[in-house]
């Protein structure tokens, strides 16, 4: 049955744009169609004018309840039903007419909004009977238009249930929306999604929606910490057991061979064609990343390179960390695991029992010494894993004052305008293996949502912002502003006829814990209250976990945003900052901060692991750069994070926080080089930065070197031809001034002389 449905908001000119793009792919017979565009850009207004034009029953689908829910806020706001004018009504699903969240209503409403979890239920190898029935509901129903939000999302079992339900409407048509494409999702997924929605039908770049003055512009900011002195021990300890292992490596005892040795062994066998490939020039071309990692490593012990085989400059090179591990893992798995297991050498033959059991020792020793930076030693080897010295770095106690100090300068800057959100990875650290490891040198709570509540509301400067955590399953406030959302809550209820009852409660540290209890107490509600109170400015922080603030929620007013979680996926990424990228109708000159806290061990190797993270989650990233260009990578948040190695940025720490700090204060210059307004192409180009390192750039450097050099010679010998010139001009000038003494002297005796004559 069509629907008679009127959309009453005037699209922007890229929404029509992206709109008239469907609509030409529909007429080209596609059914299947995918939009791509950031968040802030109405993609909810986009899906509702679709689903508006098509005129048919549709199913919308979301991740969370909260992002349905909005939907539903959405439609109630911008669609109207002449029905309503008979008494009909809207937005209720309790006619057949509107929208609504409950598959269970009879009849279903004209629009569905729901979860991919209610869509997606399972039942041993298939889903689950009410999926199928409410499946055969929509179909019954006449649904027709399918709208998947947030479809990033579709790659495993929400895809396949999707899949399920298309079956039973083929000629469904489906629009998928998204910020995110998955693209760093594996080939499998990626498969999956793309051949559910298609490739993408149209995207609109970030960038162009803020100079057309759609999207509010932002700068990217960041404070370089180093970990607490505790923390600190920790990251060296676990450094210092690692090379004590390679120190140990070289006399290992009881019978066993060197690693050095071996290595030797294993590269002359490779070179002489015995083992891997036919020649060591074949080995090298087909495993290069190995065979630069087994010789620095068999260099590093100290132990020759056998002599069929050649090196090139990178072998001689330190190795990294991860050259040992693969040295390591060859190790184990050709010569010490056998060893150990079977009490058999590397040609097969039987070892002494105290041999094999020295070697158990060996490996279990190289099992505790790699855990701590990253790998686990498993039955297929050395296995990369979270390293307990990364999750040290990315929960460091030290990013809570830099935060403090970040939230102090906003404060200054924007006073009661500061709309700020803190977003962490969970709301109260896990308890496992990880947590026990580092027991005694991490908080319990650090890094955590609870953490940083604490934090502000004990904060002698920070309490003002009276700042409220919110995560799925709590609601936890500064006992200032405790009292004021329960009351709001409680009036809220009763406007709307909720059932529901709202308490408040203190906590140790100035808290405020607000339970709730009824059929309608969740976590979609109390977002949205808390979301409107933060707008108001009734609290001026919001702490919250990734999983609820990272996606979906719609926020005008966030001008501030303090990552502290540890994404760096492009999905996870463009989803959280966009965050505060919406236009602010009270505050038209909005210019938002983006910061990131990012954790220095400068002394070891892994000590930049937290740095890397930072680097791989700005490589996906788009910002103004300090010559008004608009570039993804670091070195749009500073320059020197491009040109200089993180080694070098620890030495001067103190000055980029400082000028990072300082940038607080140039809202309308940086809006000023966003160029707002001005014309553009709207188009990503591929530009790449070449940076020369390694043979290339000694080249470079000693031709340049030469050069200079010889260019000084060339300047040392013109000054020495000009000295000579000047000082021959002052001879010949010394000459000639002699030369017209001599004369005048001359003439003055053949004067005197005439005199005598005369006389």
């Amino acid at each position: 049955m069509p629907l008679n449905l009127t959309f009453g908001l005037t699209l922007r000119p890229f929404q029509e744009v992206a709109l008239r793009r469907l609509r030409e792919r529909l007429a080209a017979g596609e059914r299947r169609l995918h939009l791509v565009a950031p968040p802030g850009a109405g993609k909810t207004v986009l899906g509702l004018a679709f689903v508006v034009e098509r005129g048919l029953p549709a199913v919308v689908a979301s991740p969370t309840s909260t992002i349905a829910a909005q939907w539903v806020e959405k439609f109630e706001a911008f669609v109207s039903d002449p029905l309503e004018e008979e008494g009909d009504v809207r937005g209720r699903g309790l006619s057949g007419r509107g929208i609504g969240m409950d598959p269970r209503a009879e009849p279903l409403p004209a629009v569905l909004s729901v979860t991919y979890q209610a869509m997606s239920v399972r039942e041993g190898e298939g889903f689950h009977d009410n999926v199928h029935a409410l499946f055969e509901r929509l179909a019954e129903r006449g649904v027709r238009t399918v709208v998947l939000d947030e479809c990033h999302h579709l790659k495993n079992t929400w895809a396949e249930a999707i899949a399920v339900f298309l079956e039973r409407v083929p000629d469904a048509v489906v629009l998928g929306l998204t910020a995110t494409p998955p693209v760093d999702a594996s080939a499998e997924e990626l498969g999956r999604h793309v051949g559910l929605l298609g490739e993408v039908d149209h995207e609109i770049p970030l960038p162009a929606l803020v100079r057309s003055g759609h999207l509010a512009p932002w700068q990217d900011l960041v404070q370089l910490v180093v970990p607490t002195a505790a923390e600190a021990a920790y990251v060296a300890g676990a450094h210092a057991r690692f090379h004590q292992l390679m120190a140990r490596l070289r006399e290992p005892g009881e019978g066993l061979t060197p690693l050095g040795a071996w290595l030797h062994l294993e590269l002359a066998a490779i070179a002489s064609g015995r083992r891997e490939a036919e020649s060591w020039t074949a080995w090298l071309a087909g495993s290069p990343d190995e065979a630069i990692a087994l010789c620095r490593v068999l260099l590093a012990q100290e132990m020759p390179m056998p002599g069929e085989a050649w090196v090139i400059d990178e072998m001689q090179e330190p190795p990294t960390l991860e050259d040992q591990a693969l040295a390591l893992d060859r190790y184990h798995r050709r010569y010490l695991g056998p060893l150990a297991d079977e009490g058999l050498d590397g040609d097969g033959l039987a070892v002494e029992p105290e041999v094999r059991e020295a070697a158990a020792g060996l490996r279990e020793a190289l099992r505790e010494a790699m855990r701590p930076v990253g790998y686990v030693l498993t039955r297929r080897g050395l296995q990369r894993r979270s390293a307990a010295v990364d999750r040290l770095l990315g929960l460091s106690a030290a990013k809570l004052p830099a935060m403090g100090r970040v939230l102090e300068a906003e404060q200054a800057a924007l006073g009661e305008d500061l709309r700020a959100v803190v977003v962490t990875d969970f709301e109260r650290a896990s308890r496992g293996r990880m947590a026990q490891t580092l027991s005694g040198v991490l908080d319990p709570e650090a890094g955590g949502a609870v953490a940083v509540l604490r934090y502000l509301a004990t904060h002698p400067e920070l309490g003002v912002l009276d700042a409220v955590m919110i995560t799925g399953q709590t609601l936890l406030c500064d006992a200032d502003v405790g009292p004021l959302v329960v009351d709001a809550f409680r009036r809220r209820a009763e406007d709307h006829g909720w059932r529901l009852e709202v308490e408040g409660h203190p906590e140790e540290g100035h808290l405020w814990r607000i339970e709730g209890r009824g059929a309608d107490w969740t976590s979609a509600r109390y977002v949205l209250l808390v979301t409107e109170l933060f707008e108001r400015g009734t609290f001026r922080c919001i702490v919250g976990t990734r999983g609820l603030l990272g996606e979906g929620w719609d926020v005008r007013s966030a001008n501030v945003l303090v990552d502290l979680t540890a994404v760096a996926s492009f999905v996870s990424t463009n989803q959280l900052r966009g965050r505060c990228l919406r236009l602010d109708p009270e505050r038209p000159e909005k210019v938002a901060h983006l910061w990131d806290i990012v954790a220095l061990a400068p002394r070891e190797e892994r000590g930049f692991a937290d740095w890397w993270r930072f680097v791989r989650k700005h490589s996906h990233v788009p910002g103004l750069a300090e010559d008004g260009a608009i570039e993804s990578g670091v070195g749009h948040v500073h320059p020197a994070f491009t040109h200089l190695p993180p080694r070098e940025l620890a030495g001067i720490l103190p000055e980029l926080n400082a000028e990072m700090l300082s940038r607080v204060d140039d809202r309308r210059q940086a809006r000023r080089a966003w160029r707002i307004g001005q014309p553009f192409r709207g188009e990503v180009e591929q530009r790449a930065e070449l940076r020369l390192t390694g043979r290339v750039a000694t080249g470079l450097a000693e031709a340049r070197d030469r050069r200079l050099a010889m260019l000084a010679g060339a300047a040392e010998r013109e000054q020495v031809r000009l000295a000579q010139e000047e000082q021959t001009a002052r001879e010949a000038m010394a000459a000639e001034e002699r030369a017209l003494v001599w004369r005048a002297e001359e003439a003055r005796r053949r004067a005197a002389r005439d005199v005598t004559r005369a006389r």
